[in-house]
């Protein structure tokens, strides 16, 4: 008859919602600073849709994935990053008089001692004086 009073059951719909998201777009925030010194760590940043939802943003066919909010860093090969890491002193070579000790001295990233150039290297050896000697006849 052509009449939807016809018709049984429930009638499709004649138009149906749709939602545009071609202004939508990723907003993203500077990288923090690396969470670890001459050592690898992570950096973080803000990512969100223009809309204020990033269903909105991913849904876009014309947009790529959502771009990452972390990453891993290493700052350990950045020059001057680094502080040089140093032992205890030994004790000093000699019973009495003059004498000389010494300690370990390290730069502890994989880039090498560039990585704590921005200090001086600490001394790994040094003059001691372990006291007057006894006299013996």
């Amino acid at each position: 008859s052509g009449y939807a009073e016809d018709c049984a059951g429930v009638a499709p719909l004649m138009e149906e919602p749709c939602e545009d998201f071609a202004d939508c777009a990723w907003l993203t925030e500077p990288w923090s600073d690396c969470d670890a010194q001459c050592r690898p760590g992570a950096r973080v940043r803000n990512v969100s849709c223009t809309s204020g939802s990033d269903e909105d943003c991913a849904r876009s066919r014309d947009l790529p994935p959502k771009p990452l909010e972390l990453e891993a860093c290493d700052t350990s090969a950045e020059e001057g990053r680094c502080a040089w890491l140093v032992g205890e002193w030994s004790p000093c070579s000699s019973q009495c008089g003059a004498g000389t000790r010494w300690r370990t001295v390290a730069c502890p990233a994989d880039a090498g001692e560039t990585a704590c150039a921005g200090a001086p290297r600490p001394p790994a050896l040094e003059a001691c004086a372990a006291g007057p000697c006894p006299w013996t006849v």
